[in-house]
């Protein structure tokens, strides 16, 4: 079966399936929107772990040498620039990491209809 279908979709057809007595065909139907989703998930919580752990470093850099960024980033003129560079660099490594996780949990955005 080669059909385009949503989640709902597959999980009604599987149960027309079953109703019928066909249950090979809705194993198969449940099973293999499962297997896909469980690989997906499983690839998220890497890259999630990844982006975690480059998080948790970037912070630990910051803190192990908190006097030469507080030096840096209190000279003035074109050191004013850090600070922002900074949030921008932890914005993104963070918020990969929130992504990863959260569709790890399997919360993903709204498709556009």
């Amino acid at each position: 079966m080669d059909m385009k279908l949503s989640g709902f979709e597959k999980n009604v057809a599987a149960c027309a399936f079953a109703e019928a007595g066909d249950f090979k065909t809705a194993k198969e139907m449940l099973v293999a929107g499962a297997k896909k989703e469980g690989v997906a998930r499983r690839a998220d919580a890497v890259k999630a772990g990844l982006w975690g752990l480059a998080s948790a470093c970037l912070l630990a850099i910051v803190f192990v040498n908190e006097d030469l960024v507080t030096d840096l980033y209190t000279r003035g003129k074109w050191f004013a620039a850090l600070p922002i560079a900074s949030v921008f660099i932890f914005t993104f490594v963070h918020g990969s990491f929130a992504n990863y996780f959260l569709s790890t949990l399997g919360l993903k955005p709204k498709g556009k209809k």
